[in-house]
């Protein structure tokens, strides 16, 4: 049973892990945020001022494990870093000029002769490599940085599990809801251990203080400007600056941080006699991840096809493609007799719905079905999609639910699936895997079904 469960543990990581670096793409590629897809500043402010007197929301536990998530992804990438600096440091000369009465390095004659008539010192040539320059400087900020919310992040997040763990009555169903949790909270300090290892082990441990600040993300804005100046630069520095365009530039989670850990310690406070709302709220995050994970696909898919990407307004993104307009609906409300919010609409003549559904339930990807099929109805869709992770091997004990699985989800070889409605609707159903090996096959799958179906 523990092997099954670390299987889950490191299926479940792998996953999200993967998800959640796709999601980061959106700041660099698309530059979107997607932080702001499902919790405005105004929407976080209205659940404080009122979340005494309301049933708890999983929101913020979402935008909670997202930072830690992404807290976890800027670590690794550091640590792989500092190695290289250090390596470099260690191995590597770098020869620099200088001009003094007193010889240290190796003489410069053709310069020297010239010196020595202007009255100026001997030219010469010395090995030289300073460790308070710019791009150390912002090295050991991003770190000391860093390895501060980590901490931060690290003594809240061990007090939730703390908290979580000592109680008696939560029943082993809710248990395994945190143990993905638990996983991430393992990383998450294997990395600090290592960034605390390097800040006393290493080079970065001899650049004073005094001389840069980590208070605010702006200091290290200001070093980057300094670094990107110079001329030459190691590979490792430009891998340092990709790190902070991917993880600094938007600070605005960070700043509600606090907030989003009192509302998600509150409300925990509040689901203890409730076990069942506590795998809730950890499961949330993980179908978020997925919903948004399926977007960020959509628009790489768009990408690819030559479209200019836009924000036109929060949730709403407008896709140019040669002469055609498609806008893109992330859990918007479409007019209907019937209110609904798919997870994502993509539409310009004719309307494509997506649902996807991060589980390998059989039936509950059976359910899915049937709500896709409402969707297309209710709204008139050309093409209704159902996505998926994986699929269990595993016959559902109801009769319709097991009919969907045995002739749609496991008989047929093709892919995506096709179920036809009508001669005008039918429903694909897609497995998109979120992992890194299959973001091409991914992106092409969605790319030939929206040539089709909106670009012809």
């Amino acid at each position: 049973m523990s092997s099954k469960r670390n299987q889950r543990n490191k299926l479940w990581y792998k996953y999200v892990s993967y998800m959640h670096d796709a999601i980061i793409d959106l700041y660099v590629s698309l530059e979107l945020n997607p932080f702001k897809l499902f919790l405005s500043g105004k929407e976080l402010e209205e659940i404080i001022e009122k979340r005494r007197d309301t049933p708890f929301d999983a929101k913020p536990i979402v935008q909670f494990i997202l930072y830690l998530l992404r807290l976890n992804s800027l670590a690794e990438e550091l640590v792989e870093i500092i190695e290289e600096a250090n390596t470099m440091l260690i191995q590597k000369r770098v020869l620099g000029s200088i001009e003094e009465w007193n010889v240290r390095g190796i003489i410069d004659w053709p310069n020297t002769l010239r010196n020595i008539i202007i009255g100026r010192p001997i030219a010469q040539k010395v090995i030289s490599y300073t460790l308070t320059s710019p791009e150390n400087l912002l090295l050991r900020a991003i770190v000391d940085y860093t390895y501060d919310r980590l901490k931060k992040a690290m003594e809240r997040l061990g007090g939730i599990k703390k908290k979580l763990e000592v109680e008696k009555d939560i029943s082993a169903k809710a248990s395994r809801g945190l143990e993905g949790l638990k996983f991430l909270y393992k990383r998450l300090k294997k990395h600090m251990r290592q960034l605390e290892l390097f800040l006393h082990n290493s080079f970065l441990e001899k650049i004073p203080m005094y001389l840069y600040t980590t208070e605010s993300v702006e200091p290290i804005l200001e070093l980057v400007n300094e670094v990107e100046a110079a001329g030459w630069r190691p590979e490792w520095v430009d891998r340092l600056l990709d790190l902070v365009y991917k993880y600094y530039l938007d600070n605005e989670l960070e700043r509600n941080l606090d907030k989003i850990i009192d509302l998600v310690i509150g409300g925990l406070d509040r689901l203890i006699d409730k076990p069942s709302g506590i795998e809730q709220a950890f499961k949330i995050y993980s179908f978020k991840l997925y919903e948004i994970y399926n977007l960020y696909i959509v628009l790489r898919a768009l990408k690819e096809l030559g479209a200019d990407i836009d924000l036109i307004k929060p949730k709403r993104v407008l896709a140019r493609v040669n002469d055609k307009k498609l806008e893109v609906l992330y859990n918007v409300a479409l007019e209907a007799p019937i209110k609904a919010i798919p997870d994502t609409t993509i539409k310009n003549k004719e309307t494509i719905i997506i649902e996807a559904k991060f589980s390998r339930s059989p039936s509950y990807l059976s359910q899915g079905i049937f709500k896709v099929i409402s969707y297309i109805t209710l709204f008139k869709a050309k093409i209704g999609i159902l996505t998926y992770p994986s699929l269990l091997k595993r016959t559902p004990p109801d009769e319709e639910d097991r009919i969907i699985y045995e002739k749609i989800l496991v008989e047929t070889n093709q892919e995506p699936k096709e179920i036809k409605i009508n001669d005008e609707q039918r429903i694909l159903v897609l497995q998109l895997k979120p992992l890194r090996k299959r973001e091409k096959y991914n992106i092409n799958i969605v790319k030939n079904i929206l040539n089709k179906v909106l670009l012809l």
